[in-house]
């Protein structure tokens, strides 16, 4: 996210459904600084059903009083189920490595917010950094590698 607490436009994150049903909708509130941020679903609404496509946005309402459409950037995400042999593998490994598991099978939410995780405990770890660094430029994410990670508030 390029913007910060000082924007003075409203950001939301949206979900919808391969129907472009609205699933979730939530205000943003942006960090002090430009950086990585996270957006969680919160656990009081359905789970993401297997094999389905979801559509994710990012808006930002420029004008105040939004008679044009907003800025926006978007995404896809998909919840998959895991080979039982690569669930097997997960639960033997220690977590560190289970993020290039998950990347190694497709699986970048979970790869992202594993070592994401790792580095918000560990900030200092330059291991950590530098596989953030690599997992990030193998996806062609090089110019982002280096921001800050936000989690969001509940």
């Amino acid at each position: 996210m390029p913007y910060t607490k000082d924007f003075p436009y409203a950001v939301e994150f949206v979900l919808q459904d391969q129907d472009s049903n609205e699933i979730y909708k939530k205000p943003i509130v942006l960090p002090e600084k430009a950086g990585v941020i996270s957006v969680s679903l919160p656990t009081t609404s359905p789970g993401l059903a297997l094999n389905k496509q979801y559509r994710w946005f990012f808006t930002i309402s420029c004008n105040e009083e939004k008679n044009s459409p907003p800025t926006y950037v978007e995404g896809v995400i998909q919840r998959v189920e895991l080979n039982p042999a690569v669930v097997k593998e997960l639960e033997t490994t220690e977590l560190l490595k289970r993020y290039v598991i998950y990347a190694q099978n497709g699986i970048w939410y979970d790869a992202l917010n594993t070592l994401a995780q790792l580095r918000q405990k560990n900030p200092k770890d330059a291991k950590l950094q530098t596989e953030w660094q690599n997992l990030l430029g193998s996806i062609n994410l090089d110019d982002i590698a280096a921001e800050p990670i936000f989690w969001e508030q509940p």
